[in-house]
């Protein structure tokens, strides 16, 4: 096993560098949280309680994040490797061996990142201190060393085991659908879309419940974002936080729900123009395949900015919440491409459907432009401008500088534009492939 593992490596060389940068910068952020964490729990605060559990919570939250994107690369990595499980289990290795080949290759990249991100980690809480030092603030981060390496070290074990007791189960899916994994197929179970309007058997039914649901969330969303930034409503915090914690819900029901039911309502329309049923279909199939990190993205990111306005005129403890802000974005990126990489391998089979039911390449990318197009507004755009109506609150108030916070928001413009280069850049490829490849045409049946 040994020796095809090192012939695996040396193959796929560039891929396991990819996923050893990707697990030392998350090992790295990990360090940082934990050593934040523990300066914050060192300090003297005279704040209310349920401010400090707020503010405390972030790094704790960030935390959690980089454990779930841990484990979307560990998905990811065994997803790539479903191939070379079919092949050892064809040549007579048993499930449980799979363990050993995964341990082997993954436990020491796990280990490599790990004291690579400790390293790392250190340098980053350094170089924070140091600008802390350039601009003039007397606050700078202390963390207990081996308070912060013991907690360190045990959310790596956390991290490895939880990602095992996943893995098992796509081990077993493996041994029991052998066939179906060398083949490559796969099988959708249930309809990405509700059919309430659509069905033809029975009398159709208006979900009407739905919609004066989703007319309120609509209301509720926008009342929201005034009522966020009146000053009257701020003196009371305890309120505040609960309309906060309100209209983010908001947020996320809007992505998970509104274009669901558009579609629902107009699926006798949309079936008269098949680019726009096909893109609405395609873009409900990609939320079903991100939805946990665009709730995550929709409601942690204007969170941090809550936090920054419940600080108040504590400055120190909004220099707590910007780095943690930076960290998280970077890192929610990381998750939606990681786990976009796995969703453009599922959806190639249906551009080969598409392309032999007599779709143009061009007709395609422009299913898969519009599909992104409604991506970008939804799931971007829209916390985006939740985020710019608290900016412009902070400015007002000084709770941050204008040249601060305008910052902040150009870097969330700038790395989710890239974002979306590269989706469609990678959905342009894809159509290429698919269209030019045997293997992809023969299954569009």
């Amino acid at each position: 096993m040994l020796t095809f593992i090192k012939k695996i490596v040396i193959h796929q060389k560039k891929d396991y560098l990819l996923l050893l940068s990707i697990l030392t910068l998350i090992a790295s952020f990990e360090f940082c949280f934990i050593a934040m964490y523990d300066h914050l729990s060192r300090l003297d605060l005279k704040i209310d309680w349920m401010t400090f559990r707020a503010i405390a919570f972030i790094p704790f939250l960030t935390l959690m994040i980089a454990v779930v994107l841990s484990v979307f690369v560990a998905k990811y990595f065994i997803q790539n490797k479903k191939h070379e499980f079919s092949m050892l289990l064809l040549f007579g290795r048993k499930p449980k061996d799979l363990f050993l080949y995964l341990i082997i290759q993954y436990g020491i990249m796990s280990l490599i990142a790990f004291f690579l991100g400790f390293i790392l980690g250190i340098l980053i809480m350094k170089g924070i201190n140091i600008y802390l030092i350039h601009i003039h603030m007397n606050y700078i981060f202390q963390y207990h060393f081996l308070n912060t390496f013991f907690l360190y070290t045990f959310f790596l074990i956390f991290t490895v085991i939880f990602i095992l007791a996943i893995s098992a189960q796509q081990f077993t899916e493996i041994d029991t659908h052998i066939i179906e994994t060398i083949n490559h197929k796969n099988m959708q179970k249930v309809t990405p879309y509700m059919i309430s309007m659509s069905r033809h058997d029975q009398k159709r039914k208006v979900p009407t419940g739905q919609i004066i649901s989703s007319l309120f969330t609509l209301h509720i969303f926008f009342y929201s974002l005034y009522a966020l930034a009146t000053d009257s409503l701020f003196e009371n915090k305890f309120i505040y936080f609960a309309l906060f914690l309100i209209s983010i819900a908001s947020i996320a029901s809007i992505i998970n729900t509104f274009i669901p039911l558009l579609f629902d309502l107009f699926h006798s329309t949309l079936l008269h123009h098949p680019l726009l049923f096909n893109s609405i279909s395609s873009f409900i199939d990609l939320t079903n395949q991100l939805v946990s990190i665009a709730n995550i993205h929709s409601i942690v990111l204007p969170t941090m900015f809550i936090f920054v306005l419940m600080s108040g005129d504590m400055s120190y403890i909004t220099l707590f919440i910007i780095p943690c802000f930076i960290m998280m974005l970077i890192m929610l990126l990381l998750c939606f491409i990681i786990k976009y990489s796995l969703y453009i391998k599922s959806i190639m089979h249906i551009y080969a459907t598409q392309y032999a039911l007599g779709y143009s390449p061009s007709k395609l990318f422009q299913i898969s432009i519009f599909k992104n197009l409604l991506f970008l507004i939804l799931v971007i755009f829209i916390p985006f401008v939740y985020i710019y109506s608290l900016g412009d609150y902070i400015i007002t108030h000084q709770f941050l500088t204008s040249q601060v916070m305008y910052s902040l928001e150009c870097l969330y413009l700038v790395l989710y534009t890239l974002l979306m280069i590269y989706i469609i850049l990678k959905e342009r490829h894809c159509i290429k492939e698919v269209i030019n490849n045997v293997k992809y045409l023969n299954r569009g049946e």
